[in-house]
């Protein structure tokens, strides 16, 4: 298969759709799960943190109702060494700092006292929190004997919250990944079973069938769409089958029929032959009879002229002529013209030529039966019949001393 029929072909398109909208799906889920996983950490660093709070609001309140400075410097110090608080500031009720401690190597953003923190806050309102320039700031009423006598605030960064942010979006990138890969791999498969291998067969089916091999194709037993399929291209193929049959049936039949034709053709011109060589016989005898030459006594002969003369009559009567003369050893011949009912130039060259062609063959030309109106027409049309003797009867002609010289 080339190259660019696998690139670009029905499989690597559906593929890509398929893995574009797994994609989709998959980063949808894992912005959604990192959101939900951001919000859970979240909940859990200010749950931390206002336990944290509690505890050292609880602790504090005898240091603070005492007024023990350095209770609540020790206690500050020890919530910011066990990493429970970047920085812990103990209050007045009337907003004076007591103390503050920051952890070891707290940057200075950790270490910015809480200007703001000028209002106590509310008892029933258990303190309040806020996230500020990567910290969760906290603060919780100090109470003893039932009143508020100060406030806690800590300060909590939030670096381990990002980090852990980063972590879950990693691990949700690579497990949609790992899905989005499985996932391609299984349907990729499938579809490449149940879709493309049973399309590519049919393809393969219908290039052996181009190539005159009939072939059934597979899959007709599946219930499916590409079953169907399979089965409406097998009873195409059974179709054209029965064309092809059908078309080969009526070429023999049409062979037969040539065939039959051409015997017939062939007989029917052998007939035809036949009948044009004895039609051509005949005209021969006809040729012959219209121009005959007649023996009248030793060394004469007779041709007596009845109808029209033609060029092919003319032609025929020198060559009687001719034929006359060396057949009989004529030295005398007798040209009857009283059937001849028109006598024109051209019959007037003919007559000159057959007694100039006689006289060549040591024989006298006599024309017989002029009519009057033929010897005006020839003397209008001013022929040369010097070489010929004119007789107005054929007995006349016999009993000259020309005919009687033999």
């Amino acid at each position: 298969m080339p190259f660019s029929r696998r690139l670009f072909g029905l499989y690597p398109r559906i593929l890509l759709a398929l893995v574009c909208s797994n994609i989709l799906v998959l980063a949808i889920m894992t912005v959604l799960d990192q959101r939900n996983s951001q919000a859970r950490l979240s909940d859990d660093l200010l749950k931390r943190g206002n336990g944290t709070a509690q505890i050292l609001a609880n602790a504090a309140n005898l240091f603070v109702a005492n007024t023990d400075l350095r209770g609540l410097s020790l206690l500050a110090r020890t919530a910011t060494t066990n990493n429970q608080a970047e920085y812990v500031a103990f209050f007045s009720a009337t907003g004076d700092l007591l103390s503050a401690a920051a952890a070891d190597g707290a940057v200075a953003a950790a270490r910015l006292p809480f200007s703001d923190l000028t209002v106590q806050p509310d008892l029933a309102a258990g303190g309040s929190q806020r996230w500020m320039n990567g910290y969760l700031e906290i603060t919780a009423p100090i109470i003893y004997a039932y009143k508020p006598i100060g406030t806690v605030a800590l300060r909590i960064g939030t670096s381990e919250l990002d980090a852990d942010r980063v972590q879950t979006v990693m691990q949700s990138i690579i497990t949609a990944l790992l899905v989005l890969l499985a996932l391609s791999i299984v349907v990729g498969l499938l579809l490449r079973m149940l879709v493309i291998l049973p399309l590519r067969q049919l393809s393969v089916t219908a290039e052996q069938i181009v190539a005159g091999t009939w072939t059934s194709p597979r899959g007709q037993n599946r219930r499916d769409e590409i079953g169907q399929l399979a089965r409406s291209f097998n009873q195409m193929i059974v179709s054209l089958q029965t064309r092809e049959s059908q078309l080969h049936e009526q070429m023999a039949a049409i062979q037969t029929l040539n065939a039959e034709l051409d015997m017939r053709v062939g007989t029917r011109t052998q007939e035809l032959q036949a009948l044009v060589d004895a039609q051509e016989q005949l005209l021969g005898q006809i040729r012959q009879m219209s121009i005959p030459v007649v023996p009248i006594q030793k060394g004469v002969i007779a041709i007596p002229l009845i109808g029209s003369l033609d060029s092919q009559r003319m032609a025929q009567l020198v060559e009687n002529v001719l034929a006359g003369i060396e057949n009989q050893r004529a030295h005398f011949v007798a040209i009857d013209i009283t059937g001849v009912p028109i006598v024109d130039t051209q019959v007037a060259a003919a007559l000159v030529q057959t007694a100039e062609s006689a006289r060549l063959l040591g024989a006298t030309t006599a024309l017989v039966g002029i009519r009057p109106e033929v010897a005006q027409s020839l003397v209008q049309l001013g022929a040369d019949l010097s070489g010929l003797h004119a007789y107005p009867t054929l007995q006349e002609a016999l009993l000259s001393p020309a005919a009687r010289r033999g």
